[in-house]
């Protein structure tokens, strides 16, 4: 009832009834997005590609930091860029062959570049390593 009250509200302010429906969409959004968050974050993928230019920057002017190689490899994955997260995880392997997060990064891009055997295989010696790597989300992927 409030929300036909408000959109009422809305549409005698402004005199049009579909920038009254827009400016209740955007008030709802910014709402959900402060107080509960299910709605989508326009922000964040301009947030990620501004810090994957950052470290791929900080990568140019020092190839061997490992730190910065695996937050790009995992904002890669994050943005689906698996072949690319690959190639930047490789080129770690022997820096961080004990780490299970590394594996299990590792196996989740070769799952999803189309290596089925090498990334189940990278994923169960993570798993291995530590069978609580990442709160049990790689038996999923399994």
């Amino acid at each position: 009832m409030a929300k036909i009250l408000l959109f009422s509200l809305l549409w005698y302010l402004f005199g049009n009834p579909f920038l009254a429906i827009l400016v209740l969409l955007v008030v709802l959004y910014f709402l959900d997005r402060r107080y509960v968050g299910l709605t989508p974050s326009f922000v964040k993928p301009l947030r990620r590609r501004s810090r994957i230019g950052k470290l791929r920057q900080q990568l140019l002017l020092n190839r061997s930091d490992v730190s910065a190689k695996m937050a790009l490899a995992r904002l890669l994955l994050e943005k689906k860029d698996y072949a690319g997260a690959r190639q930047v995880l490789e080129s770690v392997g022997d820096t961080m062959e004990h780490s299970a997060e590394y594996w299990d990064d590792l196996g989740t891009a070769y799952l999803h570049t189309g290596k089925q055997g090498d990334g189940e295989q990278a994923i169960a010696r993570a798993l291995d390593i530590n069978p609580r790597v990442k709160y049990g989300e790689p038996y999923l992927r399994l």
